[in-house]
């Protein structure tokens, strides 16, 4: 739904950029880590049990992409 993910960017977005902002140390970096956290939690819906707030999904997805990223 576009409005659910409306909501979430709106809500959690600012949140999970400074948190991308602290790991990449790279506006740019940041931009397109959150833009993939978004991406892959819109891919992944269906696995999120609505146990936990999104927040904290989105804020997993977030650190484990970084990771990633930077092959920690």
């Amino acid at each position: 739904n576009a409005a659910a993910v409306a909501a979430l960017v709106k809500t959690h977005g600012p949140r999970l950029h400074a948190l991308a902002l602290r790991l990449c140390r790279n506006r740019a970096d940041a931009d397109d880590l959150v833009q993939q956290v978004f991406l892959t939690a819109l891919r992944r819906w269906h696995t999120f049990e609505g146990r936990a707030d999104p927040g904290t999904w989105l804020y997993t997805i977030a650190v484990r992409a970084c990771r990633r990223a930077l092959a920690w």
